[in-house]
Parts: C-alpha cells; sequence; structure tokens
C-alpha cells in the first residue's frame, strides 16, 4: 500500500473486540482496509461471503470510533475497501484491491 502512495497510519486497529486490519490515508481520503489472505482463489472469488453483514456491522462500529477519537470531521472521504491476497503453496502471491467494497448504510 505504501508504494501505491497510502499513508499506513494503523494496523490491526482495536477497540474493544472489533478490529479493522489497516487504516490509511490515500490523499485526503481516510480508508479502512479489511485484508483477507486464501491460498485457494476460488474462495476470494464471492466478496460478499468475505463481507457478511456481521463483519460489516464491526468494521463501521470500529472505524466510527476511531473517527470519534481521532479528528472528527478532519477527512474530505471515508472509504471503506477489500484487500485480498491470494497466497498459492507455490509461485508469487497476488494481491487485489477493491475500493468502496461496501457503502455503509444508515
Amino acid at each position: 500500500m505504501r508504494e501505491e502512495g497510502f499513508v499506513v497510519l494503523e494496523q490491526n486497529y482495536r477497540v474493544g473486540h472489533l478490529e479493522i486490519d489497516i487504516i490509511a490515508l490515500e490523499g485526503d481520503t481516510l480508508c479502512f482496509v479489511e485484508v483477507k489472505s486464501r491460498k485457494d482463489r476460488a474462495s476470494l472469488d464471492e466478496v460478499s461471503s468475505l463481507l457478511n453483514p456481521r463483519k460489516i456491522r464491526n468494521i463501521i462500529l470500529a472505524s466510527d470510533s476511531y473517527c470519534q477519537r481521532s479528528h472528527p470531521f478532519a477527512y474530505r472521504r471515508v472509504r471503506f475497501d477489500l484487500a485480498l491476497l491470494f497466497s498459492p503453496a507455490t509461485g508469487s502471491p497476488e494481491l487485489t484491491y477493491i475500493r468502496d467494497a461496501f457503502v455503509p448504510t444508515v
């Protein structure tokens, strides 16, 4: 992510039992990133199975806590992303990065 211009602010951010894998800035956008790693590429194909409603709710709750503790209203935009890491037994790992993997609803 750093090579792509992101500024990583937090890794494995915890609030209570909730966790966000990576919190980063891309320009003036605050990004909350869920990382999923698998050895089987097929298990990464269905994003909806990786981000179920409970997981999304937990990410939103943790991100809300982070924003309140840091500088509220300091970010022009907030985004929820998904980083998919395919790590085969042989060969090089592959990363697929999905911006706006989900949009929170009220």
